[in-house]
């Protein structure tokens, strides 16, 4: 398994939370899966990172979801 920090370094992205959670593989972000990643892919989607169940979701930089920290 490859965790949420050594995925950074190939998406070039940064960690808001705990960077050695091990990721099992990709998944949907509703209903998103424990040990798992999924992407959010658009601002009307925000809302889902508070039902999401995966541990690591990725979030494009212009995206604001600073309310969900």
């Amino acid at each position: 398994m490859i965790t949420a920090s050594e995925i950074t370094k190939f998406i070039d992205a940064k960690i808001h939370g705990d960077g050695d959670v091990s990721i099992k593989g990709p998944c949907n972000l509703i209903p998103g899966e424990k040990t798992h990643i999924s992407f959010l892919d658009s601002t009307k989607n925000i809302s889902f990172l508070e039902k999401t169940l995966s541990d690591v979701i990725v979030v494009p930089a212009q995206i604001d979801y600073s309310k969900f920290n």
